[in-house]
């Protein structure tokens, strides 16, 4: 409720989003947690999924492990898959073995291992 009271102070959805963005990039950084709960009341679905996104851009610094796991909030497939390959590439610039691990672990849910995926590629 207290996202939405702070939004509903704003005409635009410009100036909401601004709004929304500035405070997850905030919670992003310091809390991330209280960020994925104020966003998640977002009644707006656009304005929610950007929210979310921004968090999670935001969080990916400070713990890239702990934005993989919240991109299952990501509702819509395309926008999870691209937060997806940034979280990574950040969880590579920061822990490269945690990073394959990740990727490791995605691809093996995917039904393909990552050797697979070399393999395939390099055909």
């Amino acid at each position: 409720e207290a996202m939405g009271r702070l939004l509903s102070q704003y005409e635009s959805f410009e100036d909401r989003q601004q709004i929304a963005s500035a405070a997850m990039t905030r919670f992003g950084s310091s809390n991330p947690e209280r960020g994925l709960e104020l966003a998640q009341e977002i009644k707006d679905a656009q304005l929610r999924r950007i929210a979310i996104s921004t968090l999670i851009h935001a969080w990916t610094r400070r713990d890239p492990e702990a934005a993989a796991a919240a991109l299952a909030y990501v509702e819509d497939p395309s926008a999870r898959q691209q937060l997806g390959f940034s979280v990574a590439m950040e969880m590579a610039r920061q822990t490269p073995l945690a990073a394959l691990a990740w990727a490791e672990l995605k691809m093996l849910v995917g039904g393909e291992s990552i050797e697979e995926m070399i393999d395939v590629n390099s055909q």
